[in-house]
């Protein structure tokens, strides 16, 4: 278990409860209502219902037709297969601690090649009934901390559809920066949508701390 937030002695009771009912190895504190932990079996049906909203589905990179609970038993068989913490990808589920309820995700792929193997990707999503109230900020921020404290990481990188300004700023508000404009990036529903390119790296992240400590 670890906290990356200080949270009340309420909220760490119902992780610690979260936990033990989980079987998680690891499991994040972000505030007094959600934090970070595996996704089960069990989040299969959750996961289809929020990944074939239409909102969801414009704003992703990854997919833009039917989300079927087979592709959500894919990804959460991928997803236990890399708990171990240098695997290549890290997926935690964003969820709330007093029901213990998936309403979104977050995940982390780690570079591979000899030239890049000190980047990471992250990407990231929330159910539509959660935006606005500032938890996918928290959850980028405190996974951000998360990841550059346990993860031989020195640099995270994220790309974003350049019409989705609210996902932009989600990286901003944490210190990344647009880095890039990727003209016609992806090729998705028969169009090419540019995307921008965010950073942020381990210096830069320890300096914002630094100052905020002052």
């Amino acid at each position: 278990m670890q906290w990356i937030e200080k949270i009340s002695g309420a909220a760490t009771l119902l992780l610690k409860q979260l936990q033990i009912a989980l079987g998680a190895k690891i499991v994040i504190a972000i505030n007094d209502d959600i934090c970070l932990a595996p996704i089960v079996a069990s989040d299969a049906d959750t996961l289809v219902s929020y990944l074939n909203s239409p909102e969801i589905m414009r704003n992703s990179l990854s997919h833009s037709g039917e989300y079927t609970r087979s592709d959500a038993m894919r990804w959460i068989s991928i997803a236990n297969a890399h708990e171990d913490l240098f695997k290549p990808t890290r997926d935690f589920a964003i969820r709330k601690l007093d029901s213990g309820k998936m309403i979104g995700a977050v995940n982390l792929l780690m570079k591979e090649s000899s030239y890049n193997r000190h980047l990471a990707e992250l990407g990231y999503w929330i159910g539509e009934e959660y935006w606005g109230n500032g938890y996918m900020t928290d959850t980028i921020g405190a996974f951000t901390t998360w990841t550059f404290e346990n993860l031989p990481v020195k640099k995270i990188v994220a790309t974003t559809f350049e019409e989705n300004t609210a996902s932009a700023r989600v990286l901003e508000k944490n210190g990344y920066e647009q880095e890039g404009f990727l003209k016609e990036n992806i090729y998705k529903s028969g169009i090419y949508i540019d995307c921008k390119l965010y950073g942020l790296t381990r210096t830069h992240h320890e300096n914002l701390n630094r100052n905020q400590n002052i």
